[in-house]
């Protein structure tokens, strides 16, 4: 049953997003949606009922007046979401309650409906999550605050200039990345129906020169050189020490357009916990150093969206390290540019967030410092 603390936090949202209403062509909307979570291996709690979720959320239509990103991707729509949503089983797993900042890519646009996938990474609160003493069947989530990620197809039809109603389908995950044990992760398949109020009448594109890509000004198609580095913290054991694993990668890239670029590199990553699990217990040898050592070579893909992008990489560790579970690693996160790179292709300095994974179980989370030469 819905609780007072999530209309009360729902009633927040509205207040927040009020003041909003004059950034231009913009929407205020509710859906519910109902799922089940997937219990992904023998340790999963119950579930004794479906999962449901309440959200609110405030979209913008952009127009691409001034930014050449818009109009390259047919004039996206960015959006932001409170929720809260419930597990199907409220004594071990609770509740979330999410705030999760996305953007919605037209598939399909027509006069009277529009069909678009919708994808973002925000914050959660989970009130439940394993405790030693009072929680112990959770063996999900081991904090109160992860990641919130969501995949979603909305497709919208028009009631009036201001009024839209909207069916979603799609699937929520949290994790926190490995920085509190466990983590396995929570994946719930949703589907649902919703509301939306536009301020104004929304002004899409109408004619076809609207939707083609804009035309992109030619960048250097020359190799360039990147250097970063990184640090992650991880925990060992159940509300155990805390560790930190620092990285560095030296690469190349290369621009195809403005938004797109590849690039190729190795890294070097040393991982403190099972050096110091190690030497605690007494097993001291030479090469506790190398089993806490990986060099992998990876490839990379990032989007660029004005000074904000958006990466993702795929890698092969080259030596067998402890506790290994793949030889392939993957992160995703972005980039967070001091000049704007689809300006300016070189001398770019940047901060960014990763999630490093092994072959999509989360490992850490990593915080990035980089520069583009």
């Amino acid at each position: 049953m819905i609780k007072k603390v999530d209309v009360w936090i729902l009633l927040l949202g509205c207040l927040i997003f009020i003041p909003l209403q004059g950034y231009g062509q913009s929407a205020i909307g509710g859906a519910f949606q109902m799922g089940k979570i997937l219990p992904i291996n023998k340790t999963f709690p119950s579930i004794l009922s479906n999962s449901w979720s309440l959200s609110l959320d405030y979209t913008f239509y952009t127009q691409g007046k001034k930014n050449k990103w818009v109009r390259h991707l047919n004039f996206p729509t960015t959006n932001i979401q409170f929720s809260v949503e419930h597990f199907g089983n409220k004594e071990v797993m609770g509740r979330a309650y999410g705030i999760l900042p996305s953007l919605g890519f037209f598939m399909l646009r027509k006069k009277r409906s529009n069909l678009q996938l919708q994808t973002g990474v925000g914050l959660a609160y989970l009130d439940r999550p394993f405790n030693k003493i009072t929680n112990p069947s959770n063996q999900i989530i081991g904090s109160h605050v992860n990641f919130f990620a969501a995949l979603r197809l909305i497709n919208e039809w028009n009631i009036s200039d201001h009024l839209k109603l909207f069916a979603v389908l799609g699937i929520h995950h949290y994790s926190n990345s490995a920085f509190a044990n466990p983590n396995i992760g929570n994946n719930t398949p949703q589907g649902g129906l919703g509301i939306k109020w536009c301020f104004e009448a929304i002004d899409y594109p109408k004619d076809k020169e609207r939707f083609v890509p804009a035309p992109l000004d030619s960048l250097s198609s020359k190799v360039h050189f990147f250097l970063r580095s990184s640090f992650g913290i991880t925990e060992k054991g159940y509300d155990g020490p805390k560790y930190i694993a620092y990285a560095f990668s030296p690469g190349v890239y290369r621009h195809f357009g403005q938004l797109h670029k590849l690039s190729v590199g190795g890294e070097y990553l040393f991982n403190h916990a099972p050096y110091q699990f190690m030497q605690h217990i007494g097993f001291e040898s030479e090469s506790n150093f190398l089993q806490a050592s990986r060099f992998s070579l990876f490839l990379g893909y990032e989007l660029h969206l004005g000074h904000l992008g958006f990466i993702t990489e795929i890698g092969y560790y080259l030596n067998k390290h402890y506790e290994q579970r793949s030889r392939i690693s993957t992160k995703f996160g972005f980039h967070l540019y001091a000049r704007n790179p689809i300006k300016f292709n070189r001398h770019l300095p940047y901060v960014g967030v990763y999630i490093r994974s092994y072959l999509g179980e989360a490992e850490f989370l990593e915080m990035v410092a980089g520069y583009a030469f």
